[in-house]
């Protein structure tokens, strides 16, 4: 990915945005997408100076707040390697918070990692927690013993086998304790930059109910989807989907009436309009 192609994480409010592409294109969703008021980038996947260098104007327009570690990036020397913020924290700190969201809600999540981030910011730190204290502090997230095994055995295994750094292939990714394939797409896509598909519940859901992998095995929706979607957009479709299962094509109740892919999908189950 380079500055023509990058990413961008924005915060509004409550909201997240994430939005993936082209420069060019992305300059044109942003305007449409984002409305005129207070926003805050929070991370740019690559090229940051000339990524905020484009907002220029439209930023002021919308009264877009850059975060002082982007403005930090942007002034950087020229020539330097950068790397984002997101990258370089993903490789000195486990994916914690993707073991725990494991049948749980993001918001409970988002509570429990707030605190435990601040005492435990490496994998040294991890693996040398106490685990019954870890139990309690990690216990509202579900299934915390556990969860527990997994995120001390994987910090373990990263403090043995990788010098405590996250590391960055699949392979090495799912021999730790803990992690699938699931979670390994996710660090890959979202921190490194790479193409993956991470099959969620709502990627599961809404790949199928759009007919295009059937399976119970959320491995095998992976590989059905790899095999159909093209590599440059697997990341970017993880992100639509799970957008749309969460807003739109929701287990219960989908609103498909109100659905941009109603024509398109071939799902039996569709609600109709309330009358």
């Amino acid at each position: 990915m380079d500055a023509a192609h990058t990413a961008v994480h924005i915060e509004e409010g409550r909201r997240h945005w994430y939005f993936e592409g082209r420069l060019a294109v992305l300059l044109a969703g942003l305007r449409r997408a984002l409305p005129p008021r207070r926003v805050r980038i929070l991370e740019i996947g690559c090229g940051t100076g000339t990524v905020l260098a484009a907002l220029g104007e439209f930023g002021q327009t919308v009264g877009m707040e850059v975060s002082p570690e982007m403005l930090a990036a942007a002034r950087a020397p020229a020539g330097r390697a950068k790397r984002s913020r997101c990258e370089a924290a993903t490789e000195r700190r486990p994916p914690v918070a993707t073991i725990l969201a494991a049948q749980c809600t993001d918001e409970r999540v988002n509570i429990v990692t707030k605190t435990l981030f601040k005492k435990y910011r490496s994998a040294q730190d991890y693996a040398a927690a106490d685990p019954a204290v870890f139990e309690q502090e990690i216990r509202s997230t579900g299934f915390y013993r556990a969860k527990t095994r997994s995120v001390l055995g994987m910090a373990r295994a990263l403090v043995e086998r990788h010098g405590g750094q996250v590391p960055r292939t699949r392979e090495e990714l799912v021999a730790l304790p803990g992690v699938g394939l699931k979670t390994a797409n996710v660090i890959l896509g979202n921190a490194f930059g790479d193409q993956a598909i991470a099959v969620d519940t709502h990627v599961f859901r809404v790949s199928q109910r759009l007919g295009l992998a059937k399976s119970d095995d959320p491995d095998e929706i992976h590989d059905q989807l790899c095999a159909v979607l093209s590599r440059p957009k697997w990341t970017q479709t993880t992100h639509l989907f799970t957008t749309h299962g969460r807003r739109t094509c929701r287990a219960r109740s989908p609103a498909c009436p109100h659905c941009a892919a109603r024509a398109l999908c071939p799902w039996p189950g569709k609600t109709k309009p309330r009358s």
